[in-house]
């Protein structure tokens, strides 16, 4: 686990938070991902936040799929629209639209579509609408 940094959190609780959490013999990052875990527990499936993870990790292995091929699609498809799903590239197409079609198409959960612009690259992540499930 990493240091995250989290603004506006009110000091009385986290003063009052962290002695807690010493009298217990916790951490309190131990505390605060319990708290974390219930609070999501409270508002969405569990099968959700899973999916949604397993989503994060398409996106990363599509972003870095996307960043090792950039280059070469730059050279050849400058101006298109590149579609990347499960680490590959499907196609590279003309018109927004036609990328939108591919993917809408495709199956799997996750995929990317780059514009293919020398100005840094537009990407959309396609596969996010579980978020309108994970809203209470």
């Amino acid at each position: 686990m990493g240091t995250v940094a989290v603004k506006n959190v009110d000091e009385k609780l986290y003063r009052r938070a962290k002695a807690l959490a010493s009298l217990r013999g916790k951490t309190l990052g131990e505390a605060v991902n319990e708290a974390l875990a219930m609070w999501l527990s409270q508002r969405t499936r569990p099968d959700l936040l899973d999916k949604w993870e397993e989503l994060e990790k398409q996106a990363k292995v599509n972003n870095d799929a996307f960043g090792g091929m950039r280059r070469e699609l730059m050279r050849g498809h400058r101006g298109e629209y590149a579609v990347i799903k499960d680490g590959k590239l499907v196609g590279s197409y003309d018109t927004p639209d036609e990328a939108f079609r591919t993917v809408a198409s495709a199956e799997g959960d996750q995929a990317i579509v780059a514009h293919l612009v020398d100005e840094p690259t537009k990407v959309v992540e396609l596969g996010w609408s579980l978020m309108e499930e994970l809203a209470p």
